[in-house]
């Protein structure tokens, strides 16, 4: 029983740290750090950087220009999976009978 309520706990816990750092990232008309979008966007600019060493400047010029719009769009994914996972760990730790039904 106590694995149940610790599942709770990170359930709600994904979905108020998706929820913040939406509201934190698109909302808050100043900056203000998130930690999951800087994650997102720290891994977005290594997995960026991959094909960067031994290419002329003028290709890791064009190849970084995509950096940014792809991680902006790649956030609302993140944000929607954390929202997934945190909704299916609640359902199952209140009762369903497998993760598969808890999805």
């Amino acid at each position: 029983m106590v694995i149940h309520f610790v599942v709770l706990v990170l359930g709600v816990a994904f979905i108020l740290g998706a929820l913040f750092s939406a509201i934190r990232t698109f909302v808050v008309p100043r900056g203000v750090p998130d930690k999951l979008t800087t994650l997102v966007f720290k891994t977005s600019r290594y997995l960026f950087s991959l094909r960067l060493p031994g290419s002329r400047p003028d290709t890791q010029e064009r190849r970084l220009a995509y950096y940014a719009p792809v991680t902006l769009l790649s956030l609302p994914a993140v944000w929607l999976s954390s929202l997934l996972l945190g909704y299916t760990a609640i359902f199952w730790s209140l009762g369903a009978s497998s993760w598969n039904s808890a999805f």
